[in-house]
C-alpha cells in the first residue's frame, strides 16, 4: 500500500475559496452574456407577446377573408381613433369588419345589428401596416375590391411578417 502525505489533495478551506471565487465569476459572465442577448424579462415576454398576436393576426385575417363576400374601402366600422386599413363585408347577415390601427396597436372591429365590437389583435407596430390586393392573375389591384388574394404586412419590434388571405368569392 501507498501513503498519502499531507501534501496530497485540497483542504477543506481552499476547496471553498475554490468555490465562491468561481461562483463569483460565473454570475458575472452570466449577466454580461444576458444583456449582451437581450434575454433579460422583459424582452423575453415582449417576445412571446409578438408571437401571441401574431398567432391571432394569422388566424382571424385569413378567416376574414375568406369570409367576405366583398371589399369596400367605402364603408367602415373603425370606433374612436382607429384608422381604418381595410373592411370586409361578410357573407353572414352584412356584417362589416374592418382592420386599421390605433396608434401602435392593431384592431379587429366587427360591426352587426347596430352594435360595434373591437379587439385589439397586436400590439407595438413599428409602422402602419400595408395592404397588397392581387387578382387572380396575381396583378396588384388598387382598390381591392375584386381581389382574390390579400396581404397584410405587420412590423412589430420582434416580427416582420405577412399574414395572407384568399377569399372564395371575389
Amino acid at each position: 500500500m501507498t501513503e498519502h502525505s499531507a501534501e496530497d489533495g485540497f483542504t477543506l478551506v481552499e476547496l471553498l475559496i475554490g468555490l465562491v471565487v468561481s461562483t463569483v465569476i460565473m454570475s458575472g459572465l452570466t449577466a454580461v452574456l444576458a444583456s449582451a442577448f437581450g434575454t433579460g424579462p422583459d424582452d423575453a415576454r415582449a417576445r412571446v407577446n409578438a408571437a401571441s398576436d401574431l398567432g391571432l393576426a394569422t388566424t382571424l385575417f385569413p378567416r376574414d377573408v375568406a369570409s367576405a363576400s366583398a371589399v369596400d374601402p367605402g364603408r367602415t366600422c373603425a370606433v374612436g381613433a382607429t384608422t381604418p386599413i381595410v373592411t370586409f363585408v361578410l357573407a353572414v347577415d352584412d356584417v362589416l369588419v374592418t382592420w386599421g390601427t390605433d396608434g401602435k396597436v392593431l384592431r379587429r372591429t366587427e360591426c352587426g345589428a347596430g352594435a360595434a365590437q373591437s379587439s385589439t389583435v397586436m400590439e407595438d407596430l413599428v409602422e402602419r401596416p400595408s395592404l397588397t390586393c392581387l387578382d387572380a392573375r396575381w396583378e396588384r389591384e388598387q382598390r381591392c375590391s375584386t381581389a382574390r388574394t390579400i396581404a397584410l404586412h405587420l412590423r412589430t419590434r420582434w416580427t416582420d411578417a405577412t399574414v395572407t388571405g384568399v377569399r372564395r368569392t371575389p
